[in-house]
């Protein structure tokens, strides 16, 4: 009788894997997940354009460059969820990757111009997790405020 059933029982399990790994990513990215985002690829596109001075021949090609990494990453999210330094790593080396083929359409004055715009985004992307951070871990035991240890008046004398 279990051997009748071991067929269904695979199909069951396989269409059950499929499933969850479906409801984990859209669990994790909302329903972009499932999709190319076009409004991000177009505002970033757009800054792009606007900053680095772009003609249509460039605009083109780093769009098309844009479009592929961003079908990549959305490849990659699904299979690296297991270990997330490994995620990491492999994320960092594709957006490496990309900045690469995407600073080949370049000039030298262009190329300048996007490492400045990478620095600060780096900065910008810095300074948020390092906030997230701080907001997760909340005040410092042992650090309250003068104000707090003086019974609200902010001149803390040191309990004299």
């Amino acid at each position: 009788m279990l051997r009748k059933n071991i067929p269904t029982i695979v199909i069951v399990l396989v269409v059950g894997v499929a499933l969850f790994s479906i409801s984990t990513a859209l669990a994790v990215n909302g329903p972009a997940a499932t999709k190319v985002n076009t409004e991000k690829t177009s505002a970033h596109l757009a800054m792009l354009k606007e900053r680095l001075r772009l003609n249509e021949t460039q605009t083109q090609k780093i769009k098309a460059i844009l479009e592929e990494s961003q079908k990549e990453n959305m490849a990659m999210q699904g299979k690296s969820m297991s270990d997330p330094a490994a995620a990491t790593k492999i994320r960092e080396e594709h957006r490496k990757a990309t900045d690469e083929k995407i600073k080949a359409l370049l000039t030298v004055e262009q190329k300048k111009e996007y490492d400045m715009m990478n620095m600060e985004s780096h900065q910008a992307m810095k300074e948020k997790m390092e906030h997230k951070t701080m907001e997760k871990m909340g005040p410092a035991k042992g650090n309250e405020s003068t104000t707090e240890k003086s019974g609200g008046t902010g001149n803390y004398s040191g309990g004299k």
